[in-house]
């Protein structure tokens, strides 16, 4: 908006004066135009700013939503099992990717245990752990080889559905506990294999 001056009072000079007041007058128009044009181009950069704000969350909503599947293996040897209580002959840790909510987990496995003993028994008990939690006890199979020694062998396999929300990490293992007269001492043989099939979604 234009000033308003008071009259003029310029007496020979008031040709010059109007001259003057029509320049300053045009100028003044001009600046408010400008800044017209300015704020009106500040709102417009302000929507387009907040509508590709809008549009990144939507294609990460988008990415989020997209299933992410992992598998991993392990594998180990020639290990030997705890007299008393439960061991771990496998185990593995599974980030879980940035943007995850819920995680399909299943493990497979696989173990054959020889024993060092060829008197006692060859019977163990199996489960898997997810973080936490652990799949129902699961009975091997026992028997004598060929070396007269006695064997275990189990595959139990068992899925559950985690929370990712406040974890950083998915943490397997495969524990197998003996029975009460067995003996398993490292570097008969022994081998088990894990592998997991994770589906992460958002």
């Amino acid at each position: 908006m234009s000033d308003v001056f008071p009259r003029r009072n310029l007496g020979p000079g008031e040709q010059w004066g109007r001259h003057v007041e029509d320049r300053v007058g045009g100028i003044e128009n001009d600046r408010s135009a400008l800044r017209m044009d300015l704020d009106g181009l500040n709102r417009a950069t302000a929507a387009s700013l907040q509508t590709l704000s809008e549009q990144l969350d939507e294609i990460e909503a988008l990415y989020n939503a997209i299933p992410k599947i992992s598998q991993h293996t392990t594998e180990s040897e020639n290990f030997g099992l705890l007299t008393s209580g439960w061991t771990q002959i496998a185990g593995m840790s599974i980030a879980v990717p940035a943007g995850a909510k819920n995680a399909q987990v299943t493990v497979v496995t696989s173990a054959y245990l020889i024993s060092s003993s060829s008197t006692s028994s060859g019977h163990v008990t199996g489960t898997l752990l997810c973080n936490s939690a652990f799949s129902p006890a699961i009975p091997s199979a026992a028997g004598i080889n060929s070396d007269d020694q006695w064997y275990a062998s189990l595959s139990p396999t068992y899925g559950w559905t985690v929370d990712v929300r406040s974890i950083g990490s998915i943490n397997l293992g495969f524990q197998v506990i003996p029975a009460a007269s067995g003996a398993w001492s490292a570097g008969t043989g022994s081998y088990a294999a894990l592998s997991a099939f994770v589906v992460f979604t958002g």
